[in-house]
């Protein structure tokens, strides 16, 4: 996978991809390799033997271009669910929070957060479950004690956000 987070979010898609030395890359393993792979661009972007977009316009329904376009927004909505599997990994990345850092920072965070996503699928550590009740701990040591025996190792935000409230519940 590519991420390519040298450019914030308002810019176009088709632009970041004209600037990327991946498309430069594929394009000189298509001519090697021609009709091995193929990369699918929505219609934003410009239609090449390794690059596939939909038809424009819409064609009529009930015809193999419409039928060819449909699957290909499937396909595409699937791409939208990887993103949206990254941003509730890494909540930082969400639209509504801002990484307070210089652009440099930023694009080192996100592309940092999809190396570590990438692992995390790779060695099926799940998602973090916002919706999930941590319990409630009569003193601390009991608290810390839960927090070792029912919650997930790795997951450093859960259990902090467990003895956080946990405090504030027992001592404001």
């Amino acid at each position: 996978m590519n991420v390519n987070s040298r450019f914030p979010g308002s810019t176009h898609d088709s632009f970041i991809w004209s600037q990327s030395r991946v498309g430069e890359f594929l394009r000189t393993l298509s001519e090697e390799y021609m009709g091995s792979f193929y990369l699918l661009g929505d219609s934003g972007y410009p239609l090449r033997p390794w690059l596939i977009t939909p038809y424009l316009p819409e064609p009529p329904q009930d015809t193999p271009e419409s039928r060819f376009n449909k699957k290909i927004k499937h396909i595409r909505v699937s791409i939208e669910q990887c993103f949206g599997l990254l941003k509730n990994r890494f909540r930082c990345l969400l639209k509504d929070r801002v990484l307070h850092y210089a652009p440099e920072t930023c694009a080192k965070i996100v592309n940092s957060c999809a190396v570590l996503h990438n692992l995390c699928l790779e060695n099926n550590i799940p998602l973090y479950n916002d919706q999930e009740d941590v319990g409630d701990g009569n003193n601390f040591s009991d608290a810390l004690a839960e927090e070792r025996g029912n919650l997930p190792h790795n997951n450093f935000l859960e259990r902090g956000r467990h003895i956080r409230n946990f405090l504030a519940r027992t001592y404001f």
